[in-house]
């Protein structure tokens, strides 16, 4: 078949890459176009002073961590009570207990920190309903401040303790 014979509709290869390289093109003027529009603003208006914040609660809980012994938390099931032992040398802290019930903030609760002579604090736990709580103890010793955090799941007065 000579050259002269083809059909006369001619290759296709020419449009082909025309219409790509417009595709290509319009694709990339509205991806431009839609990230223009896009919102860009920071998660929270005070981003900065909240990461400060954050920031400040990290340095807390490194020095809190590198205390040995650390800050202990024990729930005593029996008594329906939360034993806070401080590091020695903290016996005269001051600060909060804060409790936080993950499923009802409206639950949420904080004692001021005032162990005894021996650096412990007994909190009752008995009006808190039974579930899961989380304890933040924040303390001021020597004009350091330092935080720890625990977890705890208060059983209900009913239940075997020993499960």
């Amino acid at each position: 078949m000579k050259a002269s014979e083809r059909s006369s509709g001619g290759s296709l290869w020419p449009a082909g890459l025309v219409t790509a390289f417009v595709l290509f093109v319009a694709g990339t003027a509205a991806l431009v176009w839609v990230s223009r529009r896009a919102n860009l603003d920071l998660v929270r208006p005070d981003y900065y002073e909240a990461e400060q914040v954050h920031d400040a609660e990290q340095a807390r809980r490194d020095r809190a961590s590198a205390l040995a012994p650390r800050l202990r938390l024990t729930l005593d099931d029996l008594r329906r009570r939360l034993l806070l032992q401080l590091p020695p040398g903290h016996e005269g802290a001051t600060g909060r207990v804060v409790f936080y019930r993950p499923s009802a903030a409206a639950m949420d609760r904080e004692w001021p920190l005032q162990p005894d002579g021996s650096g412990l604090q007994e909190i009752s736990v008995r009006d808190l309903a039974s579930g899961l709580w989380r304890v933040r103890v924040i303390w001021t010793n020597g004009g350091v401040e330092y935080e720890e955090t625990g977890d705890f799941v208060l059983r209900g007065s009913g239940e075997d303790p020993a499960r």
